[in-house]
Parts: C-alpha cells; structure tokens; sequence
C-alpha cells in the first residue's frame, strides 16, 4: 500500500510591513498551473489571499496573515459555545462546499488548525489551499481535522447542551461521511433551536398545575448600619469664637463702668460707634477663620446595629457614667459576637483589636491601610492609621521577583506583572492578558512564554511588528528574551525583567 503525501510545511516571513506564509514548490511539475492562477487572480471566500512568485524553477504561493490569528492559538484562549460551534462548522462546510464553482478541489485544503487563520472577533475562517498533482492525498483529511478539533482544541462551555458535540460525533463516524454532511447538521441543529424556543411555553402551562413551592428565606440585610450625620463645624470654632465674644463683652462693661460710655460724656456717641465698629470687624474675621468650608468635618455616630449574614447584634452606647476614654475592655468585648468566624465564612471580614480599643473602632469601618496591617502582622498592640490615612504607600517595582515588563512609553512608567503564562498582550481586551489601548497595537499582537530554558516572545502576525532590542520578529518567530531587553510592540516600548 502507497504512503499518503504529506503536506508541504510552510516558512513565515515579512515582506513590508506584511506577514505572509509561504509554500514552496520545488517542482512546477507538480502544480497544476491553472489552479494556482486561480487563487491568485481571483478572491475565493474562505481563502486566504494569495500571490504567487516564479523564482530559479520553483513557485512560491504566499498566504497573506498579516493582523489574523492561527485558530489553534485562537482556541487556546477562548472557550467555545454551542454558538460558536456551530458558526465554525458553518464555514468549514461553507469553504468545502464553495470549491467546485471555482474548479478546486476541498480535499486540497489545508485542514491543519495550526495554518488556519481567523480574526479573533468574529470567528471568520480563512484557509490555504495547495494546487497540487499529487493523488495519494488523505480523502480523510476533513474527517481528521473535525475530530482533532473537537477533542483536542476545543474548549467548550459549560451551558446547557443539547448534545451538539455528541451528534457532531456520530456524523463523523458515519462510513460515508462527506462535507455535505456538515450542511445537514447545521440544518438539524437549527430546527432543534426553533423547537427549543417553543417548548418553554409548555413547560410553563405545565408548572402552573403542580403546587408552588415555598419562598425562600429572606436572609438579612449583610451590610452594616452606620447613622453619618450632616457635615458640621468642629467644637474648636464654636468655642474660639465664644472666647472672642465673651471678651468684647468684658471691653464692653468695662467702658461704662470707667464713663466713657455714659450719658454725661458728650464723647459716648463716638466712643460707642468705635467699640461697635472694632466688635464688628473682630467678630466678622474671626468668624471667616474658623466657619470657613474647609472646617467642615463629617461626623460618624456609633453604629446601633451591626448586621452580619444571619447573625445581629447590638454594640451599646457608652453609659453616661463611664468618660469616652475609660470605656472598660470587657464591656466592649462582651459586646461583639462570639462567632466570628461565621461572619468571615460568609464573606465579611471584621478586624476586632483585643487589647487596646476605644469607640472609634465600632463605627463599622473595616477597612485598614497597608501600613496598619504590617505593624498588626508584626504583633503592634495598637496601631494610629490617623496619621497614614491621606498618605499614600510607595512599593519599590525594583525588587519583585516575578518577570514583568515596565513601560517606558511617554511619561508612563507602569509595571506589568506577568502572573501566568503565555501572556498575551494587544488591544482586543476580551482575549488578551494585558490590553494596550492603542490603535497601532494589534487585537492579539505579541505572547510571552516561559520555557525550560527562559522567556520568550513571539509576534502573533500584527501589522506594525515587535521588535527585541531593535530586531524585528518575523511570524511564527520565537526570540528568547533576558533580562533588561527592550520590547517594542508598534510604537508602544517596554523594558522586560526577569
């Protein structure tokens, strides 16, 4: 029994500015001239747009990719529903069954998932084509590349299923399985969507005739109770401008008690418009010191209730006989639950200090700065975040240890923590690791990848290139990259570190 010919394997290159696959023919015997011509004059749905070069007697078909994503890598990132499933086996049996109007043959596609390309958008299949002499050439080759991508690229959502994967199967197990076999399925699977949208309407007929079920419990409310009065003046303003008053006062009696204010004095009419004057303007600048709108404050009152899932309890108001900061450890104790951990198993995180506490800490405000939490971890009885509470905690990005990239670009000096691998990078922000909002940046432009022997990057066919220390990736391309290596994805510039 003859061996099956295998597929050319094709180069990837540049040419300016585009990225290109390339078959090569080392013998113009074994193309079939009229087919090749074909493809290239011609703009044939589903196929890639070629071009063709005659060169020291070989032929060179090249597939323009330049912007559109292999679908193997495509399928690495993106999970497949029933939606999904069926627009590409749509445009599978669309291509296959397209061929015979431009005098091709389907069995010469490129059915490989590494050479077959789509924009990472709509899902848009194009596929290569071989014009080919060679008869040996696997009739299977469909069949091979649906059970391949069914079982091994594939990953499906987990939404209702009615079995499309499975009857998908059975069809090609069929013996005389055939590329119009695909346009039956889709035809199935849409008659089955259509009964699907009816059926609900009965099994709602249905459901009123069976008992209703009780309700569920409404569990409590989950977020605290917290009474914020208005904004207000501080105590200081009130009391300063009381001190202010009461002196003017005191100047006030000591002027009649002397006569200068007094009916006998024939100056007491000037001297009392002075004084008044004098009082006014004191008054008036004091009052524009300390009730300025700056001064306001928010005031917080103490919680009366805080609520966690299923559990209530009441934090009680200091007793008028205890000062606001002699409040006893044990009674605030008492007066937080014992169960916790119940709180924090439904989500709610509570910090409770032990030994050092007063009121403040009962306002319902869990949160905490960084610093507070450093001192806490190291075993600090009391902690002031007073202090840090408008401050802002600087990391040094020069000390982490994870690989990362830092952008240069402009006056951005933003560090990108490379927390898993491959990391994709590019501007279609649903499908990538890090979007870059940039319309020079390809939809999926460059992925890093860490191997055994260190980090690389590769260039995912963009149309304005990546570039390693200056050197411009070609596709398919791996570079290695080392430590302080300079990256620049379009016009967009980074700096790696390991």
């Amino acid at each position: 029994m003859e061996s099956k010919a295998e597929r050319p394997m094709p180069a990837f290159k540049n040419v300016s500015g585009r990225s290109l696959m390339v078959y090569t023919f080392t013998d113009r015997d074994e193309v079939i001239n009229y087919q090749l011509q074909m493809l290239a004059n011609n703009s044939i749905p589903g196929i890639l747009k070629a071009g063709t070069i005659s060169l020291d007697g070989e032929s060179h078909l090249q597939y323009d990719i330049t912007s559109l994503i292999p679908l193997k890598k495509l399928l690495e990132r993106r999970k497949i529903g029933r939606m999904d499933f069926l627009d590409l086996i749509r445009n599978i049996a669309a291509v296959a069954e397209g061929m015979e109007q431009y005098l091709l043959d389907a069995e010469k596609i490129v059915f490989d998932s590494r050479y077959i390309f789509a924009d990472p958008q709509d899902l848009k299949l194009e596929f290569a084509y071989l014009p080919e002499k060679t008869s040996e050439r696997d009739s299977d080759s469909l069949r091979s590349f649906l059970l391949n991508l069914i079982v091994n690229d594939i990953q499906f959502l987990s939404e209702h299923s009615d079995n499309f994967v499975q009857k998908m199967l059975e069809i090609l197990k069929s013996e005389d399985f055939k590329a119009s076999n695909l346009r039956e399925y889709i035809k199935d699977m849409e008659n089955d969507s259509q009964k699907a949208v009816s059926e609900p309407r009965i099994e709602t007929s249905q459901a009123l005739l069976k008992e209703k079920e009780p309700a569920p419990p409404i569990l409590p409310e989950t977020k605290p109770v917290i009474k914020v009065s208005k904004l207000g003046y501080p105590t200081s303003s009130y009391v300063i401008l009381g001190s202010v008053t009461g002196v003017l006062i005191l100047f006030l009696i000591t002027l009649l008690v002397t006569g200068i204010i007094s009916p006998g004095n024939p100056d007491s009419l000037l001297s009392l418009f002075g004084f008044l004057m004098i009082a006014g303007a004191v008054t008036y600048l004091v009052y524009s010191k300390v009730f300025s709108p700056e001064k306001k404050t928010e005031k917080i009152a103490l919680p009366q209730r805080v609520v966690y899932v299923n559990k209530t309890f009441t934090v009680p108001a200091p007793t008028p006989d205890k000062k606001e900061g002699n409040i006893e450890k044990n009674d605030v104790n008492d007066s937080i639950p014992k169960d916790i951990s119940a709180a924090k198993s439904a989500g709610h995180e509570a910090a409770v200090a032990r030994e050092s506490i007063s009121p403040r800490i009962l306002t319902g405000n869990s949160s905490s700065s960084p610093v507070s939490e450093a001192m806490a971890s190291k075993g600090s009885k009391s902690v002031n975040t007073e202090k840090y509470r408008d401050k802002t905690v600087i990391l040094d990005c020069g000390s982490l240890k994870l690989p990362h990239l830092k952008r240069t670009q402009g006056n951005s000096y933003e560090t990108i923590i490379l927390k898993k691998f491959p990391f994709m990078l590019g501007r279609l922000e649903s499908q990538v690791d890090y979007c870059i909002n940039n319309p020079a940046i390809g939809k999926l432009h460059a992925e890093l990848i860490r191997t055994s022997e260190g980090y690389v990057i590769s260039d995912i066919n963009s149309l304005n290139g990546t570039f390693v220390n200056g050197e411009r990736l070609q596709p398919g391309q791996d570079m290695t990259i080392k430590n302080g290596d300079r990256i620049v994805l379009g016009n967009e510039e980074f700096v790696f570190y390991e």
